[in-house]
């Protein structure tokens, strides 16, 4: 088990698999957009998988690919095939805006993709264009709808009001609600107000190699891939 020097148990890694996006949410990016690092210098599809095979087989269970917008990357198809054959992997997931989803989720299921969040902040398109910066709420909404074809559950709902409180797993961000008669459960993160940090199994490794122990700190371990043996028997340098 991978074990820091606070007892904290790190069974989840978050990989950012591209820096780029195709939105420009107001809370996030710019519009004339951020300073990228340049291709050559982000993790190629091999090291993502090899560095994944190291934590995996040091105790993580549980992969998110995250981005930037992660299925922007040309081949995520290749990458979740590879990380959805890796023994000791329970959970391959995805973080994503769902502008580009629809067309490729079934492609990523059959490669081992098993659970997927799609981001939606507003259910009104006008308002959607405007925090977005960008055109496409009926894209997001055609994603939702291919997850509930594809089969994965659960699936939030679109407007209710009776919501009940579910029973959360200690290392779980978000407090967790379901509507009776229904499958899909609605969830709020209040990661400010009510932190989680007692909890926190989660590990970050950035689409540069760039190595986060704390995904609200600063601080980086640089160029995981060129140290990560000493990495992983550091205990996480804290």
């Amino acid at each position: 088990m991978l074990i820091d020097s606070f007892g904290m148990k790190h069974t989840y890694l978050r990989i950012s698999l591209i820096e780029r996006c195709n939105l420009r949410c107001q809370y996030c990016m710019p519009a004339e957009g951020v300073e990228l690092t340049p291709s050559p210098k982000l993790l190629s599809q091999n090291e993502i998988v090899h560095l994944a095979n190291l934590f995996v087989s040091s105790g993580v269970d549980k992969i998110r690919l995250t981005g930037g917008e992660p299925t922007i990357r040309k081949d995520i198809d290749e990458i979740c095939l590879q990380l959805s054959n890796l023994k000791g992997l329970k959970t391959l997931a995805m973080t994503t805006n769902g502008i580009a989803l629809a067309r490729k989720l079934l492609k990523l299921k059959e490669c081992g993709l098993t659970s997927v969040n799609i981001s939606l902040d507003t259910l009104v398109p006008a308002k959607f264009e405007f925090m977005t910066g960008r055109k496409g709420h009926e894209r997001v909404m055609e994603s939702i709808n291919a997850a509930i074809d594809c089969g994965y559950n659960p699936v939030k709902a679109k407007k209710f009001t009776e919501l009940k409180r579910l029973q959360d797993h200690s290392t779980d961000t978000a407090k967790n609600f379901k509507i009776d008669g229904h499958l899909g459960t609605v969830s709020f993160i209040t990661s400010t107000t009510e932190h989680f940090c007692a909890g926190c199994n989660r590990l970050r490794l950035l689409a540069d190699g760039n190595f986060k122990i704390c995904l609200f700190g600063t601080s980086e371990v640089n160029h995981l891939l060129a140290t990560y043996n000493t990495i992983l028997l550091l205990a996480f340098i804290t």
